[in-house]
C-alpha cells in the first residue's frame, strides 16, 4: 500500500534509474546531477547550500551528483527539511513556497561518442489561497500575496503560449515574476510539459476546486508554437 502512495517525483527518480541501468548495457555512461531551489516571496532559495543564509546570488545553484536511488533520497530529505512550511485555516501544513527539483542527465556512448544533454524539472507549486479562509495575516500573507501573484503568472506565460494563426510571436511575459523567469527555459522552445492538478472533493472548496480545473483546462490548450 505504501508503495501505491508513492508520488510523482520519486515514481520518476526510480524511472531514470531503471533506463540508467538498461542503456549502461548499451555502452552509454551517464553523469547525473540534482538542484533544488524553492521560490519563496520572490526569492530564490537553493534548498540544497549549507547554513541558513540560502538566497541565490545570480542562477548558481548547489549541484549534488546522483549515482542511486540512496543519493536521491538523502537529497529529498534535506529539501524537504529545509523548505518553508507553515501553519494556516486551510492547512496543517501548508507550503508557503513553489519547489522545483532539476535533474540533469549528460549521456556519452563509449562506442560511438555520441553524447546527449536533458534536463527535467519536477515542480511542487504551492496551491492559490483564498485570504477569507486561510486568515493568514503578517509573514503568512506577504507569502499568499506572492504565491498567488506566481500562480497568476504562470497562467498568463502559459495563455501566450497558446497557439495563434499569426505569424507573428507572442509576447511572453517571463519576467513577470521569479517563477516563470526561473523556467522560462523549460517552458518554450521545444520543452514538453505536464502538469496534474490536485482538486479537493469537499464542498467547502468547491469555489478553489472550480478555479483550479477552469486553470486546468486553460493549460490543456497550449500549444508550443514552431511545435507540429
Amino acid at each position: 500500500e505504501a508503495d501505491t502512495k508513492r508520488g510523482l517525483i520519486p515514481r520518476s527518480i526510480e524511472q531514470i534509474f531503471n533506463f540508467k541501468r538498461y542503456l549502461e548495457n548499451m555502452g552509454w555512461v551517464f553523469h547525473i546531477t540534482v538542484s533544488v531551489c524553492e521560490i519563496y516571496v520572490d526569492q530564490v532559495r537553493d534548498l540544497l547550500l549549507q547554513g541558513e543564509e540560502n538566497v541565490v546570488k545570480g542562477e548558481k545553484l548547489t549541484l549534488k551528483d546522483l549515482n542511486s536511488i540512496e543519493d536521491w533520497n538523502k537529497v529529498h530529505e534535506l529539501a524537504k527539511m529545509k523548505r518553508s512550511v507553515a501553519e494556516t485555516m486551510c492547512n496543517e501544513k501548508s507550503s508557503r513556497s513553489h519547489c522545483i527539483f532539476q535533474i540533469n542527465i549528460h549521456g556519452r556512448n563509449s562506442h560511438t561518442n555520441a553524447e546527449r544533454n536533458g534536463a527535467l524539472n519536477l515542480i511542487d507549486l504551492a496551491g492559490s489561497e483564498r485570504v477569507s479562509k486561510s486568515k493568514v495575516e503578517e509573514e503568512r500573507l506577504k507569502e499568499t500575496i506572492s504565491i498567488n501573484k506566481s500562480l497568476t503568472a504562470l497562467k498568463s506565460v502559459i495563455a501566450a503560449l497558446v497557439s495563434t494563426n499569426s505569424s507573428k510571436p507572442n509576447y511572453i511575459p517571463y519576467r513577470d515574476s521569479v517563477l516563470t523567469f526561473h523556467l522560462q527555459n523549460y517552458l518554450g522552445g521545444d520543452s514538453k510539459t505536464l502538469m496534474f492538478v490536485n482538486i479537493s472533493p469537499i464542498l467547502s472548496s468547491f469555489s478553489e476546486s472550480s478555479s483550479s480545473l477552469k486553470f486546468a483546462a486553460d493549460v490543456n490548450l497550449c500549444y508550443l508554437q514552431g511545435n507540429d
